[in-house]
């Protein structure tokens, strides 16, 4: 018999985090309220059909802060226009005044005690800079359940070919109303700055599980290659917004969220709906950084922290099943301007690319990955290399585009002025080095798999490699692939740059987003966060 009185809970596609609709059904339910739960990523026609056989009286939709605002008011006037005379609409939506959360009970168990999960290299940790603290309110010893925090969240995971850590830096945590994982929250309360927790995920268990139905064949001309203003090719592998495939499983046209094309055939297109980490075992592990005494509450933004750190999107770098991802058609080492680039790079720039905290997250890296004493290659080097005191290098050789900029660089001990994309060949002879560096150029190079082999070259065995850069560039000269993709396919981009011809081993990539702009930075009234920083790297195998 239908309902005569009830409420259905459920999310559009694009939306398959389901913490807040069973939020929202166990606080129905206790008032009483009958509901219907659909669950997430619902077609349209289906919430249609759950009201019209049930009986429904209301739909609630839940739509968070990943979901692309653009298409929410076509979905809603849609919505509105084909249910029933009389069915109301309630939506919690991304800054929606009103959202409150039960404080949680107190877990007095321990917590998880299994063995965590350990790389080879040290762990790439956040560095705190309480210089840039942007926190307001008293400062408290430890963490509460109405305290304010920032944390760091490190997330860990382990593909076919690298090791992976893409970190996040959470700030104005609120503890009281923001989610975070209940198998971590009972061993971040009551704990100080500088604590650690951390929990080993099996796939599935942070994320939605992965869905085989959601990988899933459609024909060719699904995908809309006219959509944009200029003619997109799907590629194996690559990354796209659901939108290009409007219609498919009821996805809009509107909808941002990305998905993968998987595989590419003359019949067909494979295209994977699943996040892509969604077949990973994720070792989580936060820290933190900063505690506050919170204010009164009056509704406010509710984050799910497992969805802070997957969103946006970690996943992305690794290869679809094993297989190499089509980065290389389409003209990818195309750019803007084609002219011979010592004209381009004839006047000095001494300049940073990036702000203070980034260039001091990369410094940092360097000083964890780089042997002490070590030969290194600074491959397009500057008037500065990056690299710490403390690493006291035995000799460094500067390779770039500027004698100029070269000249002013005091950690050099060796300056070549040499045009890799004219010539990859490196003037220097085999193992001449025990280590190698590459900060923030690696965009701009037109030959990467030659100028790669020749790294791996000029390294003694084992010797390692590190690249890494941002999502800042000289437009005139970035290679044309390297703006087409998601910011964690450059990350995929690079590592297939490692792995073209097997000369590399031991690979590993880091990221860090979310850090606090420097307060005198010249971009700190227009942005709030640091510059990011991505990094791969490997070693040369024997």
């Amino acid at each position: 018999m239908p309902w005569s009185i009830g409420l259905l809970l459920a999310t559009l596609p694009g939306k398959q985090h389901r913490l807040e609709l069973l939020m929202a059904e166990a606080l129905l339910c206790h008032s009483g309220t009958q509901t219907l739960n659909l669950g997430t990523g619902v077609p349209m026609d289906q919430i249609i059909a759950g009201v019209d056989r049930m009986g429904m009286s209301t739909v609630a939709l839940s739509f968070s802060a990943s979901y692309p605002r653009g298409p929410i008011r076509s979905h809603l006037v849609e919505l509105c226009d084909r249910l029933p005379r009389g069915v109301a609409v309630w939506i919690g939506a991304w800054r929606s005044a009103g959202v409150t959360r039960q404080e949680p009970a107190r877990d007095a168990r321990q917590p998880d005690n299994r063995e965590q999960f350990e790389m080879n290299d040290p762990l790439l940790e956040v560095q705190r800079m309480e210089e840039e603290s942007t926190t307001v309110g008293e400062k408290l010893e430890r963490t509460h359940s109405r305290a304010m925090a920032t944390m760091s969240f490190s997330l860990r995971w382990q593909s076919e070919n690298a090791r992976h850590t893409d970190c996040l830096v959470a700030n104005k945590l609120n503890l009281w109303r923001d989610i975070l994982p209940p198998e971590m929250e009972p061993d971040l309360m009551n704990k100080p700055v500088s604590h650690v927790a951390s929990h080993a995920f099996a796939a599935g268990d942070l994320l939605t599980t992965y869905r085989e139905q959601d990988c899933l064949r459609v024909p060719r001309r699904a995908f809309n290659r006219n959509l944009r203003k200029c003619y997109i090719e799907p590629r194996a592998g690559r990354f796209y917004p659901k939108g290009f495939i409007g219609g498919v499983r009821g996805i809009f046209p509107e909808d941002l969220t990305p998905f993968r094309v998987a595989e590419v055939a003359e019949d067909g297109l494979t295209v994977d709906l699943n996040h892509p980490l969604a077949r990973h075992a994720l070792d989580l592990e936060a820290r933190i950084l900063d505690i506050w005494a919170g204010r009164d509450e009056h509704g406010g933004a509710c984050h799910d922290v497992a969805e802070m750190v997957t969103e946006n999107s970690p996943g992305m770098q690794a290869r679809w099943r094993g297989q190499e991802t089509d980065f290389f058609s389409d003209i990818p080492f195309a750019r803007l301007d084609p002219s011979p680039d010592a004209s381009f790079y004839e006047k000095p720039r001494m300049v940073h690319h990036l702000d203070a905290t980034a260039l001091s997250q990369i410094e940092g890296l360097y000083r964890r990955l780089l042997p002490k004493g070590a030969r290194i290659l600074d491959l397009m080097s500057s008037w500065t290399s990056h690299l710490g005191a403390d690493l006291a290098p035995a000799r460094v050789t500067g390779l770039g585009m500027n004698a100029q900029e070269l000249d002013a660089n005091p950690l050099l001990s060796e300056r070549l002025v040499h045009d890799l994309n004219l010539d990859p060949r490196l003037p220097v002879p085999d193992q001449a080095f025990d280590a190698a560096i590459c900060t923030v150029s690696v965009e701009y190079l037109t030959k990467p798999a030659e100028i790669f082999a020749e790294v791996c070259r000029v390294l003694r065995p084992g010797g390692r490699f590190v690249v890494t850069f941002s999502d800042r560039w000289f437009p005139p000269k970035v290679i044309k692939v390297w703006q087409d993709v998601h910011e964690f396919e450059r990350v995929g981009l690079v590592l297939e740059y490692f792995l073209r011809d097997g000369g590399f081993t031991n690979l590993g990539t880091w990221s860090i987003r979310g850090l606090p702009r420097p307060d005198d930075d010249k971009y700190a009234d227009r942005m709030a966060h640091s510059d990011p920083v991505y990094a791969v790297w490997g070693e040369r195998a024997s």
